[in-house]
């Protein structure tokens, strides 16, 4: 079922310089992103924070951090669904690649 003219390869290696920079990207992505909020919280007057949480403009924030939320869920739960579906995926191949193997043997 595998066709001649796909090459596949035999081996397989991760490279080192790729998951460097990835595990790099994430690191500096995570900090950022949770510094600058930290920041501004620091910055703000805690008593005029107080205030405004009475108000009713703290609604508007209220609502769209719950949907913010709401989105990294559901990007959340695509990722899952995505791995679960490229780990099938390999292992489905995995196993095409075995079985071909067994047939011209």
């Amino acid at each position: 079922m595998v066709p001649t003219t796909l090459p596949i390869p035999q081996t397989s290696a991760v490279d080192a310089r790729l998951l460097g920079y990835t595990l790099l990207l994430s690191l500096t992505t995570g900090v950022l992103f949770s510094i600058v909020p930290a920041i501004q919280t620091v910055r703000a007057p805690l008593q005029n924070m107080l205030q405004q949480a009475g108000r009713s403009g703290m609604a508007g924030r209220a609502i769209a951090r719950d949907a913010l939320v709401v989105a990294q869920i559901a990007a959340a739960l695509m990722l899952l669904a995505g791995a679960g579906l490229l780990i099938r995926t390999l292992a489905n191949l995995k196993e095409s690649i075995s079985a071909s193997d067994r047939i011209t043997s």
